[in-house]
């Protein structure tokens, strides 16, 4: 079978992904870590940590921001420490239409 030139070209591009960076370097750096199937697990895990960690900031309106709250199922006590306390990103809207709306209606 022929390959013709442009997918000879741009197919190794395909593994060009995050997904297959990470792959590598757990194979690389931890080669003990386990076998492929361990390795691809570890990487969705991770991705899914990404993507709830790092939405894309298109996805946030004007007057938003990302912030990390405190997990509402966590219990904080004596002795607690926020580095063993589950996240959670929200967005908040620090300004919205209504403020604006408020301040240009208290104009003087």
């Amino acid at each position: 079978m022929r390959v013709n030139t442009q997918q000879a070209i741009y197919c190794p591009l395909l593994a060009k992904t995050f997904e297959n960076a990470v792959s590598c370097f757990i194979s690389a750096e931890f080669p003990r870590l386990g076998g492929p199937k361990v390795v691809e697990l570890f990487v969705e895990e991770l991705k899914a940590i990404v993507e709830r960690y790092y939405p894309p900031i298109t996805n946030l309106g004007m007057g938003q921001m990302l912030w990390f709250a405190v997990a509402k199922e966590e219990k904080g006590g004596y002795g607690m420490s926020m580095k063993n306390l589950r996240l959670r990103p929200v967005v908040l809207s620090v300004v919205t239409y209504e403020d604006i709306h408020w301040l240009w209606s208290m104009r003087i």
